[in-house]
């Protein structure tokens, strides 16, 4: 309970625990530290040993209860009880009309613990279900939880342990759900925060980027793509992806068939077929993956330079500073983009007869100063465009030749290799 309150952040939960102590720290997530062993339900005593139940305000055997961390004991299932008070009440002759309102308020609305957690369970309040006692702010141990509502109702259990799952991922600023549609149903957990700006690939191929969940945007950042993003929506270009193109089926990438060819290789190394969208055969290409990386990386320096150079960062660096910057930048790129066409130009060019290995160096010799650019380009955005900003440099994923990185599966959680 204090990983959850605390978003799992266990570097934050020490920090605490070092600077208010662990009293305070378990008071503020609710957690109460028990004094002596829980009754009833997990330990159950004698028949004649009883407790008073503040609920049905009778004394009741203790097998038939549960006392949490925090002291506080009442009926395991109080409903029949409150039932049974109000038929006893009503022979009664009551002081006063408020007294009667009272009664039947509180008769009608008190329950037992089980039917608590189930109510709390159905109204998706089940991570931090509290004590059923008066400005009590103690939270409700889930392995009592768990017991209690199983007796009752075995599928809202596992529903109950279902929502303990998520909240370590929806709650974990370290985990995130792959944001692929429709839902893989895998998780991705990073090691540390410095890997919380990477771009991943989950298992089931999709790509993303960790921080914002959206499509791989580096070398912009979050706020720079998300800025795009808004900007292409206005000018249709969602619209046009829509309809002229198609997702890959193994890397589910977009590609566009521009070639007036029903057979299109998709930069993962796939071929598919433009009338169905099916493969049509298996085969790893690692030429492509050069070729989209820094297609993609020459794409997004445009949207970069965009936000960079233009009115968003204007005040962050001096006009003849930004002109400067600016030339070297647009020097990066242009070099980038020549070496591009190149790369582009030998994959779609006819092999020699006479020389088939000639072609071969020629693409590696040509993949190599591609990656090469891209890397310069890379560190020249990152040490100087980004070290000269006056707000301190900005955060981008880091450059991979190839793509983003994988994520394996392990367990029911998918989580990513650098662990």
């Amino acid at each position: 309970m204090v990983l959850i309150h605390n978003r799992w952040d266990l570097e934050k939960v020490y920090a605490m625990l070092a600077e208010k102590g662990a009293s305070k720290l378990f008071a503020e997530a609710g957690v109460s530290i028990p004094k002596e062993d829980r009754s009833s339900h997990n330990n159950p005593v004698a028949e004649s040993s009883t407790r008073y139940c503040s609920i049905c305000m009778e004394s009741m055997p203790e097998n038939h209860m549960t006392r949490m961390d925090c002291g506080h004991c009442f009926c395991n299932n109080c409903k029949k009880f409150s039932l049974r008070y109000l038929l006893v009440s009503s022979s009664f002759i009551l002081v006063s009309f408020f007294d009667l309102w009272i009664r039947c308020l509180f008769t009608y609305a008190c329950v037992g613990w089980t039917e608590n957690f189930i109510i709390s369970i159905r109204h998706g309040k089940s991570r931090r279900i509290r004590c059923m006692e008066h400005e009590c702010n103690s939270i409700c141990d889930d392995s009592i939880i768990r017991s209690l509502v199983r007796e009752r109702d075995i599928n809202l259990a596992e529903k109950f342990e279902r929502f303990i799952l998520e909240s370590y991922i929806e709650d974990n600023k370290m985990v995130k759900w792959c944001p692929r549609i429709p839902p893989c149903g895998n998780a991705i957990r990073v090691e540390d925060e410095d890997d919380m700006i990477w771009e991943v690939e989950c298992p089931c191929g999709c790509q993303f980027c960790f921080g914002c969940l959206s499509e791989p945007h580096s070398h912009c950042t979050c706020s720079m793509w998300e800025m795009w993003a808004k900007l292409c929506d206005k000018s249709g270009t969602s619209n046009w992806k829509k309809e002229s193109t198609k997702p890959c089926p193994k890397c589910h990438k977009l590609t566009q068939n521009d070639d007036g060819c029903d057979i299109v290789v998709c930069f993962c190394g796939k071929k598919l077929s433009t009338m169905n969208g099916t493969l049509v055969e298996e085969e790893f290409l690692g030429w492509l993956h050069t070729l989209s990386t820094a297609r993609r990386f020459l794409s997004h320096s445009y949207v970069l330079a965009f936000y960079l150079f233009g009115d968003t960062f204007r005040n962050e660096m001096s006009e003849v500073k930004r002109e400067t910057w600016k030339n070297l930048y647009e020097y990066h790129q242009r070099q980038l983009a020549g070496h591009l066409e190149r790369l582009s130009g030998l994959l779609t060019s006819e092999v020699s007869i006479d020389d088939p290995n000639s072609k071969r160096i020629s693409i590696i010799d040509q993949s190599i100063i591609t990656d090469s650019l891209c890397r310069n380009l890379y560190n020249f955005i990152k040490n100087d465009l980004f070290g000269s900003l006056k707000s301190g440099p900005l955060q981008i994923a880091p450059y991979r030749p190839g793509g983003p990185l994988r994520a394996i599966l392990k367990g029911s959680i998918t989580t990513d290799d650098s662990c």
